[in-house]
């Protein structure tokens, strides 16, 4: 198996996980407010909370309102979209994540795979049809099938990331568990360490 293929899947899983702690260090945040306030209630005292900045409050509402209703946005097209509408501002990656994840909290918009070749997660509105959630099997049957030509498992894997698939694991696991899915499919035919698909004509 190619180094680069497993340097390229180690990089997409860092990218995935460094995501998803600011997602978490976002929700942590709220966690232990809801926390406090809790307990300040428990106890018979006034909660007392902090207000939100002015700032604060608007970056939520611009964002919310700039969430497109005819495609999926990542996190990159957010960022864009907030400095196109109000240029004096310049957020960084991490409070627009953050911002996101309270919007999808609150059922504003929804977190998605985004289908782009370059893009993994992405949102949008509640109503916008993002497409059915598609099962590692056909994730890899599709791959297959648009290319018609023998990958290894490594290949496949490398290709559905940059078709919008998120990594669930480390590398290594996330291959391993795609090669059992690969044998699952009815028409996948193994050669050695490649696959294609067996087209009956």
């Amino acid at each position: 198996m190619s180094k680069e293929l497993f340097s390229d899947l180690r990089k997409l899983a860092e990218e995935t996980r460094n995501r998803k702690l600011d997602e978490i260090r976002a929700e942590y945040s709220e966690t232990i407010a809801e926390i406090a306030a809790m307990e300040q209630r428990l106890i018979g005292k006034p909660v007392a909370t902090r207000p939100k900045s002015k700032r604060e409050e608007k970056l939520v509402d611009l964002v919310a309102a700039l969430i497109p209703n005819d495609r999926i946005v990542t996190v990159d097209d957010v960022q864009g979209l907030i400095k196109s509408a109000d240029p004096d501002r310049s957020p960084n990656i991490q409070t627009i994540r953050a911002t996101l994840h309270r919007l999808v909290k609150e059922g504003t918009i929804k977190k998605v795979s985004h289908p782009q070749a370059d893009k993994k997660v992405g949102y949008c509105l509640p109503d916008f049809d993002a497409g059915e959630h598609r099962s590692l099997a056909d994730w890899a049957r599709q791959v297959l099938s648009d290319t018609g030509e023998p990958l290894t498992a490594v290949d496949i894997m490398v290709r559905m990331t940059e078709a919008g698939y998120e990594l669930p694991c480390e590398p290594r696991a996330a291959v391993e568990h795609l090669e059992r899915a690969l044998r699952q499919i009815p028409m996948a035919v193994e050669h050695g360490e490649t696959w294609r698909m067996y087209d009956i004509k």
